[in-house]
């Protein structure tokens, strides 16, 4: 590890460091491994874009793909202050988005949209999923989708809010189109509570397993840099109610002081193998400058 040393590349859509929200998501298309992930660049706004980066295999060959970034902000439309964090499923022939943008206020929202070959994307003119500005959680930003198309009328969101009172907790939302989104409860399905992710939880990967649910998240008690964000998990039987692995958890660790994964690990995706699942993960170095992406091996421990 890293399997993909994604080092910023000065004057490209790349080039400005990770930012804010950072997020992204990884799949299989049937041929290739995909890593969707997110760049800041050229100066001097370094607006957020969304790129690719392919490879046959997890452990090696990753590339870019020549014609990134594939979705940038729109100039005209609400995320005019740049795109991050997506989170992309391939379904049948299409493939769908669901990303992190900023509106001219800075006020965030989880947009969405289409592709016929995940190059070329087709996004609707509106946001998906939008704060609250009443709620004592989720009334500043929502961001970072993790979405599950359960059958052909229910796709499941998990998604990061954050409010002027509260740091980054999880909700929960559920949609017959993946477009209109319907909030279950008033309150998050993943709480800030005391231990090793007091300060928050963050960056969701959920996945249908057996009985259920698993998700995994990253946390800390404060910041990355005063607290190095690292990967727990939880499970449930229904999406809503969590339970955190409380003898394991944090399952995952940064690295030692100099490392490409010293400031943060998350989950960016996860494939399940003959032992477990194999998870392709994101790390952050000491600067919060670059991020880069290794693999490990995961048994479950719930």
């Amino acid at each position: 590890n890293p399997v993909l040393l994604n080092t910023p590349v000065p004057g490209t859509w790349n080039s400005g460091g990770i930012g804010s929200v950072p997020g992204g998501h990884a799949i299989w298309d049937g041929e290739n491994y995909r890593i969707y992930f997110y760049g800041r660049g050229p100066s001097p706004n370094y607006f957020a874009s969304i790129g690719v980066f392919i490879s046959p295999n997890l452990e090696s060959g990753w590339e870019e793909y020549a014609e990134n970034p594939v979705l940038e902000r729109d100039a005209l439309g609400w995320d005019v202050n740049g795109v991050t964090a997506p989170y992309v499923i391939k379904d049948g022939d299409i493939y769908k988005m669901w990303y992190t943008a900023a509106d001219n206020d800075f006020d965030v929202h989880i947009g969405y949209a289409e592709s016929e070959d995940g190059y070329n994307w087709d996004r609707r003119a509106e946001p998906v999923l939008s704060p609250i500005l009443d709620s004592s959680w989720e009334g500043r930003w929502v961001a970072r989708p993790s979405v599950y198309k359960e059958n052909d009328s229910t796709y499941m969101m998990w998604y990061n809010a954050t409010s002027a009172e509260t740091s980054w907790q999880i909700g929960f939302a559920r949609s017959i189109d993946g477009v209109i989104w319907e909030r279950v409860q008033d309150e998050p399905v993943l709480t800030i509570e005391a231990g090793w992710a007091s300060g928050f939880n963050s960056l969701p990967k959920v996945m249908r397993t057996a009985g259920g649910f698993t998700m995994w998240f990253s946390g800390s008690t404060s910041n990355v840099f005063a607290d190095p964000a690292k990967l727990g998990t939880a499970i449930s039987p229904d999406g809503i109610n969590w339970r955190l692995d409380r003898l394991y958890n944090p399952v995952m660790q940064v690295g030692v002081a100099g490392s490409w994964n010293e400031t943060a690990v998350a989950a960016v995706g996860i494939f399940p193998d003959d032992d477990g699942y194999t998870m392709l993960y994101l790390g952050g170095d000491s600067d919060w400058e670059s991020v880069s992406f290794g693999i490990a091996h995961y048994n479950p421990t719930i």
